[in-house]
């Protein structure tokens, strides 16, 4: 007996689900905040026929049009990007386990220290693993100024070396 079929869904029809879901949960709690992110674990296996690389860069892609469309459309909506911490150009090659389907403990560390400085809340965790800079232990507390500062640079870095390189960044994010 089959119970249900694979269907990837488009950009509207997750922004159509993304709409329906703030509007239901505000019915609720008007005053509600919502972060959206997207998860930096790639697909294992695909049921488009695609091959997995093209179905995971589809879906991400897909997933962060969707987020940041939500993000504009409605108040105390906001976007945290984990995907970019532990995927982007800046991100050392220990961001994920040996496996390279894993975030690594030093990624979960990164991306939770960030959202800590970050976003407001009240919420607090305790890391698996000392807070690490360069190899180097530092306090918690500036853990995640340091982490945050040195993801930045590490972005700037990128972004300078595709100018440099004379890569339109505003056409090769569009094509």
């Amino acid at each position: 007996m089959r119970r249900g079929t694979f269907r990837n869904f488009n950009v509207a029809e997750i922004i159509g689900d993304l709409d329906q879901l703030i509007s239901l949960a505000r019915e609720i709690n008007p005053s509600l905040r919502f972060i959206l992110t997207v998860s930096p674990v790639p697909l294992v296996a695909t049921a488009t026929g695609d091959h997995v690389l093209t179905a995971t860069v589809y879906s991400k892609s897909v997933l962060r049009v969707a987020a940041a469309e939500a993000a504009q459309r409605h108040p105390g909506v906001c976007y945290f990007p984990a995907y970019e911490i532990v995927t982007g150009p800046q991100a050392p090659h220990e961001f994920f386990a040996v496996d390279r389907r894993e975030p690594s403990p030093k990624a979960i560390n990164a991306v939770m220290q960030a959202f800590m400085a970050h976003c407001e809340t009240d919420f607090r965790i305790e890391l698996e693993t000392e807070p690490m800079l360069n190899g180097q232990t530092v306090a918690p507390g500036a853990a995640a100024n340091c982490q945050i500062q040195e993801l930045s640079r590490a972005w700037s870095e990128a972004e300078c070396e595709e100018a440099a390189a004379g890569i339109d960044t505003a056409v090769a994010a569009s094509g």
